[in-house]
């Protein structure tokens, strides 16, 4: 198994998901820190020294550490939800961590991992209203303050997503 994500653009603007569709990457903060040149340990010691000094609260550290941890966890071939607007994304995860650091001072999205979107049949990105979602995974979707999140208790329904198993009414090509 390859694992199952959501992974949030951080500030949900159309830059953001920019920066996701057209370069075809799913990507978190900490853009401080170099993720691509470190094993996990290395970048949680590097996060915590820059962005959660002792004044932090241990817990929110605590969570924003296993975001990290999830992140650079993260298989080829994983699958992935990426939440846009009232619909979600699909995308495969690729092997290569990237580091952008033109998107460091701007939007904080320079930690990226290579992905390869769906597209719908018109070419466009596969597109999924999230209404058409079980109201579980609707309801993860929503989940305040996380850029990523480990989906793997709602496999069997993404593997529907991804298989395009559901009703065809349940998918909408956008551009984008």
């Amino acid at each position: 198994m390859s694992g199952y994500y959501f992974v949030r653009a951080m500030s949900q603007t159309e830059d953001d998901f920019n920066v996701f569709f057209k370069n075809n990457v799913v990507a978190v903060g900490w853009s401080q820190v170099d993720f691509s040149k470190y094993d996990v340990q290395e970048v949680i010691r590097r996060v915590t020294e820059i962005y959660y000094p002792s004044t932090v609260a241990p817990q929110f550290a605590g969570r924003k550490k296993s975001e990290i941890a999830q992140f650079k966890a993260m298989k080829p071939e994983a699958k992935i939800l990426v939440p846009y607007y009232s619909f979600v994304r699909l995308a495969i995860a690729e092997a290569k961590e990237v580091y952008e650091p033109a998107f460091a001072k701007t939007l904080d999205l320079s930690n990226q991992r290579k992905v390869k979107y769906l597209s719908g049949d018109d070419g466009g990105l596969r597109t999924i209203p999230r209404e058409k979602l079980t109201e579980g995974l609707q309801r993860r979707l929503r989940m305040r303050g996380s850029t990523i999140c480990n989906l793997a208790e709602f496999a069997d329904e993404i593997d529907a997503l991804f298989a395009g198993e559901l009703p065809e009414d349940r998918f909408f090509a956008l551009e984008g």
